[in-house]
């Protein structure tokens, strides 16, 4: 019996223990606050919340700093852990506001934030701050190809000045060409590609740069000697989503 009375007192050592880490109801808010407004848009790595992070306002003073950005191995499963983070949010020390009341000393507030694919998961937790760190700067972005905003426009004059019966692999190499695509394989170019289909005097063309919620795509068709742009909706360029997707198959059915 005695054994079972321990029990609501193991708990609440627990839980004392866990606030026992420096940290304020104010620093307990903001730490919340930016971790549910790092989970979206979603980000592809440790690197990428941590950059989320340090956008915002928070993240943007001296108060704040990245400590630790990790990978956690995970599976298929959208609900395994994918990341996980480690925040310090500084507090400079405080001088009584009246005669009763009392001065704050200058705290560092650490703080556990582990990430899922769709965001935070559970609430942020305090926690020791490692000792001797220094603030963690993410590596910058790659920078990609991005297909021109008048990519339309160049795809219907390239269409229109094509000759009766073209060879597919010649209207590719034109596009590559007006539309400056990179070379496969460059580092510019991991995600863009273009696309072409002759069916009699019929073209249709395809262009894309990006991936997943970023997809940019463009099409173009000549068909029964009318030229125009094909457009579909974010959802409808992504096959998976059920719709046609980005392809000069596409832009022939349309």
């Amino acid at each position: 019996m005695r054994t079972f009375r321990l029990l609501p007192a193991l708990g609440l050592l627990l839980a004392l223990t866990a606030c026992a880490h420096p940290g304020t109801t104010e620093t307990d808010r903001q730490a919340d606050t930016l971790a549910t407004a790092i989970g979206y848009p979603r980000q592809s790595d440790a690197a990428g919340f941590a950059r989320a992070a340090l956008a915002t306002s928070l993240g943007r003073s001296a108060d704040f700093a990245v400590l630790v950005a990790r990978e956690v191995p995970h599976g298929l499963d959208p609900m395994e852990q994918t990341a996980h983070l480690v925040i310090r949010i500084h507090e400079d020390a405080r001088e009584p506001s009246g005669i009763f009341g009392s001065r704050k000393p200058a705290l560092d507030a650490c703080y556990e934030l582990n990430f899922n694919y769709y965001g935070i998961i559970g609430k942020p937790e305090r926690t020791p701050c490692p000792k001797d760190a220094k603030p963690y700067t993410p590596p910058p972005l790659p920078v990609y190809w991005k297909l021109p905003p008048d990519a339309g426009d160049k795809l219907m004059a390239l269409l229109r000045g094509l000759p009766a019966a073209p060879v597919a692999e010649d209207v590719v190499a034109t596009m590559r060409k007006e539309l400056a695509v990179p070379a496969p394989g460059s580092p510019e170019a991991p995600f863009q590609g273009v696309q072409a289909k002759v069916v009699g005097a019929d073209v249709g063309v395809a262009a894309w740069s990006g991936r997943g919620e970023s997809l940019n795509c463009v099409m173009a068709v000549r068909k029964a000697g009318n030229v125009r742009t094909y457009g579909l909706s974010w959802r409808e360029t992504r096959t998976g989503e059920g719709g046609p997707g980005c392809s000069p198959e596409t832009a022939l059915g349309g």
